[in-house]
C-alpha cells in the first residue's frame, strides 16, 4: 500500500464521519427542540394545576366553616337536638323523650 492510497482512506473516513456528525447533530437538535417544547409544556400545565388546586382548597375552607358554623348552632342549643359522637354516627338525639332518629331514610327506633 502506497501512500496515495492510504491517503485516499483517510479523507474517505473523514467525509464519512463528518457526514454522520452532521446527521447526528441535526438529530440531536431536533430532541433537544422536543424536549424543551416538553418542558414549557408541563410547566403550562403546573401553572394551570396550580390554580385548579388553590380552587379547591378555598371550597374545602369553605365547606369546613360551614360544618364549623353549623357544628357551633348544634352546641349552641343543647336543651334540643342534639349530635352525640361515638354513639351511632350520623344520628340525632331528643334528650325529653330518649328517641334515637336515624338519619335519613333511616326510620326510627326506641
Amino acid at each position: 500500500m502506497d501512500e496515495k492510497f492510504l491517503r485516499q482512506i483517510d479523507e474517505m473516513m473523514a467525509r464519512r464521519i463528518g457526514t454522520l456528525e452532521n446527521s447526528f447533530g441535526d438529530k440531536l437538535d431536533l430532541l433537544v427542540d422536543g424536549q424543551q417544547m416538553l418542558s414549557e409544556r408541563m410547566d403550562r400545565l403546573e401553572v394551570r394545576l396550580d390554580e385548579r388546586i388553590d380552587g379547591v382548597e378555598q371550597r374545602i375552607d369553605g365547606i369546613a366553616a360551614d360544618v364549623s358554623a353549623h357544628r357551633r348552632d348544634t352546641e349552641a342549643h343543647r336543651k334540643g337536638w342534639r349530635v352525640r359522637e361515638g354513639w351511632k354516627r350520623g344520628s340525632v338525639y331528643c334528650p325529653w323523650n330518649s328517641t334515637e332518629f336515624a338519619p335519613a331514610g333511616g326510620g326510627v327506633k326506641r
